[in-house]
């Protein structure tokens, strides 16, 4: 500073408050100005140094110079990332939200190493300062800087000093001072607070048996200047209050077998905050990064309910991380309705989670509204959820082109493939990708049905090797081996295939199934067939089923059969209603054949007809054959003509049995030449009788499709 900035005028507040009330002069004077703050961390938050501070001091060039130990700065860059996923940094914050990282982030760092480089200790060899002469003697163990400032001699002090007749209390009250800093008591340390805690130290060295001074004695050893430069408890500008020194504290806080920082402390803090000014936020925050959880909560409750917006912010975050949704629904709502942008992100998501759609989409709007592009994405994952595709659209586009949010650009580009905007669905897909593997599977597809076959491979290969064994992994996985197969390198795809189903993909059990079928590996087709339909999928069961009465298994045929029909397939449904049929079972094989006719399966609608007719209930057997005749079943003519003429509608009759000839139906031809025999018109009976005889369908072969279940079974075989 010395050196680049002679020419500037030095401001050195003692406090945040301090700082702050010198702001608005600092930022307006027409000199040039630095501020110096040593110890960062007890000047950030609201009282102090914020990024709207530092926003007024960089408009004004007003330079700021900061120091902050390493521990500190690796706590206020990561604090309060409670139970947050990988991508969710956004929100690390102390005192403020956001405050302590958001300055830091604007920081330019540089890092005074702990030991000095070959041409520093090269200079320093070149001064006479004795000082410094002895300190390189010790450069390789603790640092020139180190030892400068006394601190390994300190810390050796401070460990004879517990010997009894040395100073066993100024050692405890010592002990105590650090351990309270590491609690996150960063500032000034009240003396009731040492005083109340430094016994337990005390007895537990041996306590009566190490004869300790009295107080008096023991505040004047701690507090004692060793070498013209500093003690171990610095007295603080606050009244009758002591901070520890730095390289003690820092010195415990490295040392790998130190101690936990004891319970008693925790909750003497807590316990004395109810009577002086604490900082109840860093104590949580240090509380929580310490594991000590219910110190945390206790700390932030505490702060929460008497109105403190960001310690309820973070308190939900520490109730969500132990799954006590309801608690942490409480506190974000209040932090939410108290203007803080990450709460209301933060309950819209838990909502989301717990597909309480309408009350999330409350929360993230008004996020998104203060231009929070995570809160955007979120909004309109449920958007798109609540089928509201339009508005998900608007929001996916937001915080795909305003945060630069990959998953928002894979989520527009999959809606957009939806809705047949291709083009530009394949620009945002492309864009997302990379980072989003299920934007590499959404893209393979796109590309797929284009018939790229090629780069559809490729972000499918991508995907499945970046993804493990997640969903999106399976379903690249799954969707490589079936490109694979369908192109004739069945060999590669078994092995995706294979390992999509081990890792829960029981969908492509069907699928390498029907490729080890062709492939001549029919008992290994077997048991995939037998996995699939286990695990509930209805093409396994219902092509299973096939093979099983082909084995002559009939009674696991028809088990199988009917969990196929069960879970949705009209054609199992339609297979078993002629079973029953036969059976004469005809109220459940009416609820099949009904079930497989609504989906217009071929043939159903006919046998509906039939079947309705046999139980008397001719309206409906009619209807039921128009609506064959309607899909383009001609055959269904002969049939209803045959209803017809046995309800006396002659005329009627005659008609449908015309269309069924036309279509080649030499049955109808042969009842119509009947029908009108008896009516007298014998030259048109003879004619039709000579077509009947003529055609490739004589009577004498004619019979009603669903007679025959061994005909339909090589049907649907053949027809898979």
């Amino acid at each position: 500073m010395l050196a680049v900035l002679p020419e500037y005028r030095i401001f050195a507040p003692e406090t945040a408050f301090e700082l702050r009330q010198y702001v608005v002069g600092l930022v307006t004077s027409t000199e040039k100005c630095v501020i110096w703050l040593d110890n960062l961390e007890q000047y950030l938050g609201s009282d102090g140094i914020t990024p709207r501070v530092i926003s007024y001091l960089t408009q004004a060039k007003v330079i700021l110079l900061a120091t902050l130990r390493a521990e500190q700065f690796n706590m206020l860059s990561q604090a309060n990332l409670l139970n947050r996923g990988v991508d969710d940094h956004k929100n690390a914050h102390l005192h403020d939200v956001g405050a302590a990282a958001k300055v830091l982030n604007q920081a330019e760092v540089t890092i005074v190493e702990r030991r000095w480089s070959r041409l520093e200790i090269e200079r320093a060899t070149k001064v006479s300062d004795a000082r410094i002469s002895d300190a390189l003697a010790h450069h390789d163990t603790y640092g020139i800087a180190e030892y400068l400032a006394a601190g390994p001699k300190l810390i050796q002090e401070w460990q004879l000093a517990w010997a009894s007749g040395v100073s066993p209390r100024g050692a405890a009250i010592v002990a105590a001072a650090v351990d309270i800093t590491r609690a996150g008591l960063t500032g000034a340390i009240p003396f009731r607070l040492l005083e109340q805690t430094h016994q337990y130290y005390l007895d537990l060295a041996g306590g009566a048996l190490l004869r300790p001074e009295a107080m008096p004695e023991a505040v004047e050893w701690a507090v004692k200047p060793r070498f013209g430069i500093t003690s171990m408890l610095l007295p603080d500008n606050a009244e009758n209050s002591y901070r520890a020194f730095d390289y003690i504290v820092d010195s415990v806080a490295r040392d790998p077998a130190r101690e936990e920082v004891p319970d008693f402390v925790w909750e003497s803090i807590l316990y004395f905050a109810t009577r002086e000014e604490i900082d109840l936020f860093s104590v949580g925050n240090a509380a929580y990064h310490q594991k000590k959880y219910h110190i945390a909560e206790l700390a932030w409750e505490k702060l929460a309910n008497e109105g403190d917006v960001e310690a309820a912010y973070d308190l939900g975050r520490l109730l969500k991380r132990d799954r006590r949704f309801s608690e942490a629904e409480k506190y974000w709502s209040f932090a939410a309705r108290g203007g803080n942008v990450d709460a209301a992100t933060d309950l819209g998501i838990m909502l989301e989670d717990q597909t309480r759609y309408s009350d999330a989409e409350s929360w993230l709007s008004v996020a998104a509204s203060r231009n929070d592009t995570h809160a955007a994405y979120h909004l309109a994952s449920v958007l798109d959820k609540l089928g509201r595709r339009q508005d998900a659209e608007r929001w996916y586009r937001f915080s795909a082109s305003e945060g630069d949010n990959t998953a928002a650009a894979s989520g527009l580009g999959r809606l957009l493939e939806d809705s047949g905007q291709l083009e530009e669905a394949e620009r945002w897909l492309r864009q997302a990708a990379p980072s989003q593997p299920a934007a590499a599977v959404n893209l393979g597809v796109l590309l797929a049905r284009a018939g790229q076959f090629e780069e559809a491979e490729k972000f499918w290969r991508s995907a499945a090797e970046r993804s493990g064994l997640d969903t999106n992994g399976r379903t690249a996985a799954s969707n490589l081996g079936l490109l694979l197969a369908r192109t004739g390198r069945f060999s590669e795809g078994e092995g995706w295939l294979r390992k999509a189903l081990e890792a829960g993909a029981d969908d492509v059990a069907f699928h390498l199934a029907y490729y080890l079928e062709e492939d001549g590996r029919i008992d290994e087709a077997c048991e995939f067939l037998w996995h699939g339909a286990r695990s509930g999928d209805e093409r396994a069961a219902y092509n299973l089923s096939l093979r099983l009465y082909k084995d002559d298994r009939p009674e696991e045929a028809e088990q199988f059969l009917r969990q196929s029909a069960e879970a949705g397939s009209f054609q199992a449904a339609y297979v078993l209603g002629g079973i029953l049929v036969e059976r004469e079972e005809f109220e459940a094989a009416e609820s099949y054949l009904e079930y497989a006719a609504d989906a217009e399966v071929d043939q159903a609608a006919c046998e509906m007809g039939t079947l309705v007719g046999k139980l008397g209930r001719l309206d409906e057997a009619e209807a039921w054959y128009r609506r064959s005749i309607a899909q383009g079943h001609n055959h269904s003519a002969c049939l209803m003509g045959s209803l017809l003429a046995y309800q006396n509608r002659l005329s009627e009759a005659e008609v449908s049995y015309r269309i069924a000839i036309r279509s080649g139906h030499g049955h109808a031809a042969k009842l119509l030449s009947n029908l009108l025999a008896r009516q007298n018109r014998w030259k048109e009976a003879a004619n039709l009788y000579r077509v009947a005889e003529k055609s490739k369908y004589p009577a004498s072969k004619h019979r009603n499709k669903s007679s025959s279940h061994k005909n339909r079974k090589k049907r649907k075989r053949r027809g898979r």
